[in-house]
């Protein structure tokens, strides 16, 4: 085995060969990453519904804010209502997840930039958040 070629920041001395004691920090620190990905996976299962919960919330904020004036005060309670059991069905994991997508086509369709919800559309998300949550809709 030849040596290895001196080091060109420092002429004088030569590199040593690799041996097993080089590895050994690279891989402590591999076990460390792994074991920091594990506790944060552990912790994002346990605290899913709060998670949910809160992405919920601000998603129903923001869609009541922009509410038509023809909306009844009856459906925006339901369209409360749906949320938080829409919200609490996912983040117990519930839900279907074709209802899941359904849900997510019928937000971001509403989310468009510069779109304005109108009754219809609040309705068919009243709809949806209810189908996730496992209720039946009233009968108009």
């Amino acid at each position: 085995m030849q040596p290895a070629p001196p080091s060109p920041f420092d002429p004088g001395r030569t590199r040593s060969g690799g041996g097993p004691s080089r590895s050994r920090p690279l891989l402590i620190g591999c076990g460390v990453v792994l074991l920091l990905l594990g506790i944060a996976a552990v912790v994002l299962v346990v605290k899913m519904p709060d998670l949910v919960g809160w992405i919920f919330h601000r998603l129903e904020q923001q869609v009541l804010a922009k509410l038509p004036p023809d909306v009844t005060p009856e459906e925006r309670q339901r369209l409360d209502a749906a949320f938080d059991d829409a919200a609490r069905a996912i983040g117990e994991s519930k839900v279907d997840p074709a209802q899941a997508q359904e849900l997510n086509t019928v937000l971001m369709e509403m989310g468009q930039p510069g779109r304005k919800i109108t009754r219809e559309d609040a309705l068919k998300l009243l709809g949806t958040l209810e189908e996730v949550a496992g209720k039946k809709p009233p009968a108009p």
